[in-house]
């Protein structure tokens, strides 16, 4: 798999990737690590981040993963009574969330408790948008009402996401700026480094930042949510 994922003679395929670049006319990953086609760019890209997913830099970041671990816990110990059912994919999906959000965004938002937050309800149609382009490839051109609506709906969480994204982004360049202290997370580190780097991406724009947010959250949340479900399963 590695093989496959990291060698440019194994291309993208356009039409595969298309939807994660944009759905339903709403921009999503964009030009992200995940959806971006150039192999060149990509490896650049790619080579900037992997410093953040290195282990001595993820160490750093355990104490915020302690805590919302320590955070599920206690929200599931008043659920254990017995007779209450509880979906663990959907707590697993609100854990990586959040802790994407802090360890990788300094986002204080309480997501593990509180099932009705943004994220949780923006992310999950903007997956089944994604889906829906595999499962259904002709809903695009369809003009039945309740298709109409399902993609406006669709569109209208895209843009949410990204608006938060922007928001997120552009409030941390402005403490960079002022020299204020901000959180050592991914997203400092990103902001730092792309205007450091040698031979690398410099300077960002600002959409493109916002791609690499909308990846983060929506493909990490993806996959750990997965292992996290395969591994719970697994172990009871």
């Amino acid at each position: 798999m590695k093989e496959i994922l990291t060698r440019s003679k194994y291309s993208k395929s356009p039409d595969q990737y298309r939807a994660l670049k944009s759905l339903y006319g709403a921009r999503t990953l964009g030009n992200g690590l995940l959806s971006e086609m150039n192999h060149e760019v990509w490896m650049k890209k790619r080579a900037l981040f992997n410093p953040a997913f290195h282990r001595k830099y993820l160490i750093g970041m355990m104490n915020e993963f302690n805590s919302c671990s320590d955070k599920l816990v206690n929200h599931l110990i008043p659920l254990s009574d017995g007779q209450t059912e509880v979906v663990m994919t959907k707590e697993f999906e609100r854990l990586t969330m959040e802790v994407i959000g802090k360890v990788g965004f300094g986002m204080e938002d309480d997501i593990i408790g509180n099932p009705d937050s943004p994220l949780c309800q923006l992310f999950p149609k903007v997956m089944s948008g994604l889906l829906s382009v595999y499962r259904n490839p002709l809903l695009k051109y369809s003009i039945l009402p309740k298709d109409l609506k399902y993609k406006r709906e669709v569109r209208a969480a895209a843009n949410e996401i990204r608006a938060m994204g922007r928001r997120c982004i552009l409030a941390r360049m402005d403490a960079l700026r002022r020299g204020d202290q901000v959180p050592r997370d991914i997203l400092t580190y990103i902001l730092q480094e792309s205007n450091n780097s040698e031979g690398g991406i410099k300077d960002f724009d600002l959409e493109e930042l916002v791609d690499e947010f909308f990846t983060f959250f929506g493909a990490g949340n993806f996959l750990c949510t997965i292992f996290l479900s395969y591994s719970y399963n697994k172990l009871v």
